[in-house]
């Protein structure tokens, strides 16, 4: 855990969630980020609402992941999975 946490505290690119910092319980430990004010709906907020992306917003949505993809590999950070399950958004799992 301590390394994700590490991981997440190196990150700066403006398309990343800020990383403020974390605390624990007994069970528990909490990463606190950063508030995210939507001025664009997410990609699964668009798909719950009209079941359809647009080839728009498609290249819109698919330009931001590959920009983040690009940005992790230059951090030397693998993404181990990237996916889109059937009809689906796609989901990002990242480690380093």
């Amino acid at each position: 855990m301590c390394r994700e946490i590490s991981l997440h505290h190196s990150l700066n690119q403006k398309h990343d969630v800020g990383f403020h910092g974390f605390f624990q319980d007994k069970d528990s430990i909490f990463i606190v980020l950063e508030l995210c004010k939507r001025r664009v709906p997410s990609l699964m907020e668009v798909y719950k609402r009209r079941r359809v992306i647009t080839e728009p917003e498609t290249g819109y949505y698919m330009l931001q992941i590959l920009l983040a993809v690009v940005y992790l590999h230059d951090s030397e950070i693998i993404h181990t999975d990237i996916k889109n399950v059937g009809k689906q958004p796609v989901s990002v799992t990242v480690c380093n």
